[in-house]
């Protein structure tokens, strides 16, 4: 009896084991090559940018080492140190806006999606969806600090001025392959703009 207990607890941690192994987060590089640049785009590094009139629209996928030099710099502390399995239950991006207008732009990060192979997979997650994450992966951690750097509510990018902030997506398995970012609800001059962004696993 004692030896069928231990052996169905092996077989439950391999289990386990295997499972999160396959279902372990990707990780992404933009889906650009020298041969391959849409027009009104540039890449430089894992830093997409995106002309729009005389703006520019940026995104970076974060890998782990991204986001800390990330909240090094702002000065803020980590609330991913706490808990690595937060880091994998949650993708982040980094999304800058360059207004190079005489007025102001306006984005409603609600609008910004995912898809995978050209598929609607998932919205952004806001501000209660990311403190609900925290509640499961990592009680008792501050997260307070995504208040001071995540995109959550609508946003105004005064003329003349850059603006950088992070946008949260759910867990992407690997295996996604192909995804787009698209990024919905961007008015400038009173038209409004969807920039898509692609990306593929690393």
């Amino acid at each position: 009896m004692k030896k069928l207990i231990v052996l169905t607890i092996i077989l439950l941690l391999f289990g386990c084991g295997a499972y999160r192994e396959e279902t372990r987060p990707a990780a992404l590089i933009p889906r650009f090559s020298d041969e391959y640049i849409p027009k009104g785009y540039e890449f430089e590094g894992n830093t997409v940018s995106c002309k729009v009139l005389d703006s520019l629209v940026k995104i970076k996928y974060m890998e782990s080492s991204d986001i800390d030099l990330f909240f090094l710099k702002h000065n803020l502390s980590n609330p991913f140190m706490a808990s690595p399995i937060l880091r994998d239950n949650l993708t982040v991006f980094l999304v800058t806006f360059v207004n190079n207008e005489e007025r102001t732009i306006r984005f409603d990060p609600r609008r910004a999606s995912i898809y995978i192979k050209e598929s609607y997979y998932r919205g952004s997650l806001d501000f209660t969806e990311v403190m609900i994450a925290f509640e499961k992966f990592a009680p008792g951690s501050d997260s307070d600090q995504f208040k001071k750097t995540m995109y959550d509510l609508e946003l105004e990018i005064p003329s003349r001025s850059t603006v950088e902030g992070l946008i949260i997506f759910p867990f992407l398995p690997k295996g996604s392959k192909k995804i787009i970012v698209m990024l919905s609800g961007i008015l400038i001059r009173d038209q409004t703009f969807t920039v898509p962004f692609e990306f593929e696993e690393k």
